[in-house]
């Protein structure tokens, strides 16, 4: 039996809430366990599909001086990386401080206890975008790798292929230009990657991450520093980062504090925002990510995009920039892939492998199913998204902004298991089951 969860993002609990352990003490591991004994498998295969150990948000970095930052500095030609070493010293630090939290500590644990009542455990780290630097620092394996030593053995991959259950899982960031590295290889490095899953691509440090250390995990720092806010108020400001698609954070910010805040707060906010963006733009990185496209309004890059926000909110207030950020949030419909674009690359993942039944992805916070072919046999394939553990907050239809908890379950079967409940058997057929849930309940 495979498993697959992805997009955790735990985090050491300075800009950002992390999802409480009981969702897999409770509710996935205990299920796992469960479907592993009435299928009679022999194995437990867990694959954690990119974006587990978030070690991009944080505030650790904004307490450095900007040389020691990653994306500041002689960036690396190859990777875009800062080559200090206070670099890899900062991640290590970040990681560390991730599992001394409850739920890193805790969700190492489980995983060792999992593997303790499972057959033939095997766990699987597929990197992502937020947790990148695995790539780079094999000091950040070990340290990680240690910590669930000897119970479980720990592999880092780029992609899992398993054949006997016809499976491709890919973090899924690959067909998102501001948080993969093809793209800004090719055009801006000049590098001369092979395909788009050339593992150098994998190591280019991109401005999604960026994005989410100096403008996501900077507004609540900054509103944090400023002592305006209340701790539950900072709580709330926290979920900045779970907005989807993220250029609507910026809409959702000004729309959830403009009924949640005072002026004195508001001022806060606003101001914690204009400084995080204006540093954000500042970076080394973004300076090179600027050259990726023209700055033009159909086709421009994110860099452009976000320039374009600073210089129309920059001289504004908090209620005033609401306007601003409409015409903005308008636009950003056009940029960034959409649902349809990672269903696409599954479509090219399936028209390169005729041998697979299920492509799997995560990072877009978004569960999803979608089946490709179906077959008079009952056979199909089909691609999943696992969506995410954490809140997602979405635009309304009609107008304001709406979050729910999430949680998805992703299972298959190989010939040899019985993933059904009603006791049939298909020989020779692998087989899945995808489980999503949603909870819209306010908590006080």
């Amino acid at each position: 039996m495979l498993a697959v969860i992805s997009d955790l993002h735990f985090t050491d609990g300075t800009t950002a809430v992390n999802v409480p352990i009981e969702a897999f003490t409770e509710v996935l591991f205990p299920r796992l366990l469960t479907a592993v004994s009435r299928c009679n498998a022999t194995e437990l295969h867990l694959v954690l599909l990119g974006d587990i150990f978030d070690l991009v948000r944080s505030d650790y970095w904004l307490r450095q001086p900007p040389p020691d930052r990653p994306w500041n500095g002689s960036l690396g030609p190859a990777n875009a990386l800062n080559p200090v070493p206070a670099v890899e010293q900062g991640y290590l630090a970040v990681l560390n401080g991730i599992m001394a939290t409850s739920t890193g500590d805790g969700f190492i644990k489980a995983v060792r206890q999992l593997a303790a009542n499972a057959p033939n455990f095997r766990l699987t780290y597929v990197v992502g975008n937020h947790d990148r630097p695995f790539h780079n620092f094999p000091s950040l394996r070990d340290a990680l790798a240690a910590r669930l030593a000897p119970a479980v053995t720990l592999l880092f991959k780029s992609e899992v292929r398993e054949s006997p259950y016809g499976v491709l899982c890919r973090h899924g960031c690959e067909w998102d230009e501001n948080c993969y590295g093809y793209e800004f290889a090719r055009s801006v490095l000049k590098l001369r990657p092979a395909s788009r899953f050339d593992p150098l691509c994998c190591e280019i440090q991109c401005i999604g991450e960026v994005v989410t250390a100096e403008l996501m995990s900077g507004i609540v720092f900054r509103a944090r520093e400023s002592g305006a806010l209340s701790p539950q108020l900072l709580n709330l400001i926290m979920d900045v980062n779970n907005v989807r698609p993220a250029l609507a954070s910026l809409d959702w910010l000004a729309w959830m504090g403009s009924g949640a805040l005072n002026a004195v707060q508001k001022a806060a906010v606003f101001n914690a925002l204009v400084k995080s963006l204006g540093a954000l733009l500042d970076t080394d990185l973004a300076k090179k990510w600027d050259n990726l496209r023209a700055d033009v309004i159909v086709r421009s890059d994110l860099v452009d995009q976000l320039q374009h926000v600073y210089s129309m909110i920059k001289a504004e207030s908090f209620d005033a920039m609401r306007h601003s950020l409409k015409i903005i949030s308008a636009l950003s419909n056009l940029f960034g892939p959409g649902r349809d674009a990672y269903a696409q690359g599954a479509a090219e993942d399936f028209h390169s492998d005729p041998d697979l039944q299920f492509v799997i992805y995560g990072h877009t916070h978004e569960a999803e199913q979608v089946c490709f072919e179906g077959q008079t046999s009952g056979l199909s394939r089909r691609y999943f998204n696992t969506g995410t553990y954490l809140p997602f907050v979405e635009r309304a239809r009609v107008s304001g902004f709406a979050g729910a908890k999430q949680m998805t379950m992703t299972m298959l079967y190989n010939a040899q298991e019985d993933g059904s409940q009603e006791g049939t058997k298909r020989p020779e057929t692998v087989s899945g089951e995808y489980w999503t849930g949603t909870k819209h309940k306010l908590y006080t």
